[in-house]
This record gives C-alpha cells, structure tokens and sequence, in this order.
C-alpha cells in the first residue's frame, strides 16, 4: 500500500473515530464531516474531555487543535496521521 493511502486511511479512521467521541461526549445522534465542535454545543470543559477521549482511542492530539480546526474533517487532517489503529 502507498503512503499517500495509509495516510488517508488513518485521516479516515481518525475522523469516524472522532465522529463517534462527539456523538457520545454532546449528547448528538449524528456528527457530519463539515460540524463544528462549538457549533454543536461543546465548551472548553467538554473540549478537554474531548482531547483525553482521544487518546484514549488512539489519537494524539491537544485542545488547540480543536480550537483552531473549523471542522471534524479538518481535524481529523491535522490529527489522523499521529493515530494508531
């Protein structure tokens, strides 16, 4: 497999994994690519519980990625590829 396709494949995984995290964490039935976490409800409390669910899923990330990304799929970009399956 290409390294442009696991990168990919982690950016992916990474977003459906994040996807489910906001769901549970905001209480939302269903989280699309193109939504906000602030948007939908999060605060800065949530967001830190937010950033330690994902680790604990695998994703490494920190609070500001979430404050500076406009949505789950650009998140998902900046973070994906620093996940492990």
């Amino acid at each position: 497999m290409s390294h442009s396709i696991e990168i990919i494949n982690d950016v992916a995984r990474a977003e459906a994994r994040l996807a489910d995290i906001w769901s549970d964490l905001l209480e939302i039935e269903e989280v699309d690519g193109e939504d906000n976490f602030f948007d939908l409800g999060g605060d800065s409390l949530q967001a830190v519980e937010m950033v330690f669910r994902a680790r604990e899923a695998g994703i490494h990330m920190e609070v500001r990625h979430l404050f500076t990304s406009e949505n789950l799929t650009e998140l998902a970009a900046k973070v994906g590829s620093n996940s492990r399956p």
